[in-house]
C-alpha cells in the first residue's frame, strides 16, 4: 500500500491528531480513556472530533480499543521521518497571512469609527484623494471613506476567516478587497496631511511631516491588507497547509 504525503497533510495538520497517531504507533492498541490521557485532551467532544478527522488512519476493534490501520502506520512512519516542526513551519506563513487579513478588516473599521468621532469636532475643509478625484467636499469624501471601511473591512474579515477554514477559493477576493483598504489609508493620510500642512499637491505632500503622515496611514493597510493576501497565496503555492 502506498500513501501520498500531501493527501494526509491536512489530516495531520493538528498536533493532537499527530499525537494520536504516534501514541497508537508506539502502543499498538489503546482504550479510549488511555489514548485520551496520553494525548492530554480534557474535552471528550474535542477528542471525538479529532478521532473522526483521522478517518481511515485508525480503527477500533471489537473490544473498543483503538489501533492504526496499515495506512495509519505508514502515516506514523512519515511523521517520524519528517519532524513535527516541518508541519508547523509550513503553516506559519499561512497563519500570519489570514490573521493579517482579519486584522486589516478590523483595523479599517476601527479607524473609520475613530475618524467619524474626531471629525465631528475638528475636520479639514476637504477630504483628499489621489488623482483624478483630488479634493472633494467633506460630505462626499466622508461617505466614500465610510463605504470603503464598512464594506471592504467586513469583507476582509470574512475572507480571513474563510481562509482559516481552508476555503482557499476566496483568496483572489481577499487580494482584491485589500486594495480599497490601501486607498483608504493613503487618502486618509492625504487628508490629515492637508489638515496639518495646509497644502495639497495630488499624489504627495512636499514636507517631512506630510511624508511621515502618509507613511503612518498607508503602510499598515499595505502590509496587513495586501501583505496578508500575498503571504496566504505564497503559503498555498508552497502547499503550506497547517
Amino acid at each position: 500500500m502506498s500513501i501520498d504525503f500531501e493527501s494526509i497533510s491536512d489530516v495531520l495538520k493538528h498536533p493532537i491528531r499527530r499525537k494520536i497517531i504516534l501514541a497508537l504507533y508506539g502502543s499498538n492498541r489503546l482504550s479510549y480513556v488511555d489514548l485520551m490521557n496520553i494525548v492530554k485532551v480534557v474535552s471528550t467532544g474535542k477528542f471525538n472530533y479529532h478521532l473522526k478527522i483521522l478517518g481511515d488512519l485508525i480503527k477500533k476493534d471489537q473490544n473498543g480499543k483503538y489501533g492504526l490501520t496499515e495506512k495509519g502506520k505508514m502515516a506514523a512512519q512519515l511523521l517520524q521521518k519528517f519532524p513535527e516542526r516541518k508541519f508547523k513551519e509550513e503553516s506559519r506563513i499561512l497563519k500570519i497571512g489570514y490573521n493579517l487579513s482579519i486584522f486589516a478588516g478590523v483595523f479599517v473599521i476601527a479607524t473609520e469609527i475613530l475618524r467619524l468621532i474626531i471629525f465631528q469636532f475638528v475636520s479639514p475643509s476637504y477630504i483628499c484623494f489621489p488623482e483624478p478625484l483630488s479634493r472633494v467636499n467633506l460630505h462626499s469624501g466622508s461617505l466614500i471613506f465610510s463605504l470603503i471601511a464598512f464594506i471592504f473591512g467586513p469583507a476582509q474579515i470574512i475572507c480571513g476567516v474563510l481562509m482559516k477554514r481552508r476555503v482557499f477559493v476566496i483568496l483572489p477576493l481577499t487580494l482584491l478587497s485589500s486594495l480599497p483598504l490601501v486607498f483608504y489609508g493613503y487618502s486618509l493620510g492625504l487628508t490629515i496631511g492637508y489638515w496639518v500642512v495646509g497644502s495639497f499637491t495630488g499624489l504627495w505632500i512636499p514636507s517631512p511631516i506630510g511624508i511621515l503622515i502618509q507613511t503612518l496611514f498607508t503602510v499598515p493597510f499595505l502590509f496587513a491588507g495586501i501583505g496578508g493576501a500575498i503571504m496566504s497565496l505564497w503559503a498555498l503555492a508552497k502547499k503550506g497547509f497547517d
